[in-house]
């Protein structure tokens, strides 16, 4: 298993880890989109510390054979909920043209949900 980083424009990156055992792939891209509620979905807590801030794991649609996921820092105090990194899981490495489809297309149906939360 090994590690790269793959740049999706001048300021971002993604890193890809794998293969895994079983030959998979899954690349985390950092992103910031700030939403006044969740995004609906099954939220799984990952983390949660003192003074209501936690770290989550939502799903989101699956896009062919690609699973995505969203990780959210959530600050109940504050009613702020950041999507901080978007998970990808592949079969197959993802080349890079593809890779930067996936994230734009997550972040476009991020966008749409906080947009629809209001």
């Amino acid at each position: 298993m090994s590690f790269r980083y793959l740049w999706l424009d001048l300021h971002r990156r993604a890193v890809e880890i794998g293969p895994l055992d079983d030959g998979s792939y899954v690349y985390f891209a950092d992103t910031f989109i700030q939403c006044h509620k969740i995004p609906e979905g099954n939220v799984e807590v990952q983390l949660k510390v003192e003074g209501g801030v936690s770290l989550c794991e939502i799903p989101l649609s699956p896009s062919g054979e690609i699973q995505r996921y969203l990780e959210v820092l959530i600050d109940e105090e504050y009613g702020i909920v950041q999507v901080i990194s978007i998970e990808l899981k592949a079969k197959e490495r993802i080349d890079e043209e593809k890779l930067k489809e996936e994230v734009k297309s997550a972040e476009e149906e991020i966008r749409e949900a906080c947009l629809s939360s209001h």
